[in-house]
């Protein structure tokens, strides 16, 4: 039925998109947005995984669904998520091969990104960290059904979401140079930001982000209530 092709359409032009991503164009995104590039057999195991041969041999220059209802929303694929992710998403139309596809990103942080695809507020969620149990326990799923590599196993809010790699990025720690530190060890950081021994003015993520998260499984969880973080990178 109408419903039925309105669903597939939108389903493989998600999958069209997400192969463009792992293509040429979109892995030199990727680069001249500081990430560093897949590796060959990377790309090779994502294109394999997700069929984008096939995929790659769609078009979309024509709808192929029923009855129009709302141009913009059959057209539409939203991506929303990782401030660290939104350069590559915010510049990512151009791998749709399309102009019949509108790609509409935002950048909110990672935990929010994923918990408005669990509600199905948004068809990508980008995020800078794998997906997590306690993404699932928000909405009342099973914690144990995510993976170490943040595929899940079982649905929740009817979505069962899968990881996509599409490049990877670093963290660095930036020191004032009127600091007398010179080689900051994970030791050093854990008695920066955990045990808060060292007297120091400290900037960093909020808790909504996939980079904050990535940092406390490096050196702990963060709990003085005085590091609130940051929301806007700039």
């Amino acid at each position: 039925n109408d419903a039925d092709d309105v669903d597939t359409d939108k389903k493989n032009m998600i999958k069209k998109y997400m192969c463009g991503i792992l293509g040429e164009e979109g892995q030199k995104i990727a680069s001249d947005a500081k990430y560093l590039p897949l590796a060959p057999a990377e790309v090779s195991k994502e294109f394999f995984d997700l069929g984008c041969i096939a995929a790659n041999a769609l078009e979309f220059d024509t709808y192929t669904g029923g009855d129009f209802q709302d141009c913009k929303d059959i057209r539409s694929i939203v991506v929303t998520g990782s401030s660290t992710v939104f350069p590559i998403t915010s510049n990512s139309e151009a791998t749709c091969g399309s102009d019949f596809i509108n790609i509409v990103t935002g950048s909110s942080g990672s935990s929010v990104g994923i918990a408005t695809f669990l509600a199905g507020g948004n068809n990508l969620a980008a995020a800078s960290r794998a997906l997590r149990g306690k993404d699932y326990e928000a909405f009342d799923c099973d914690a144990d059904a995510i993976d170490a590599l943040g595929n899940a196993g079982k649905p929740c809010q009817g979505k069962e979401p899968k990881s996509l790699i599409v490049g990877r990025d670093m963290l660095s720690i930036i020191v004032n140079p009127a600091s007398d530190l010179t080689c900051v060890t994970i030791q050093d950081l854990v008695n920066i930001f955990i045990d808060a021994s060292e007297g120091y003015t400290l900037c960093g993520a909020d808790t909504q982000s996939g980079t904050r998260d990535f940092f406390e499984e490096e050196i702990g969880e963060i709990t003085d209530p005085a590091f609130s973080g940051f929301a806007n990178d700039e």
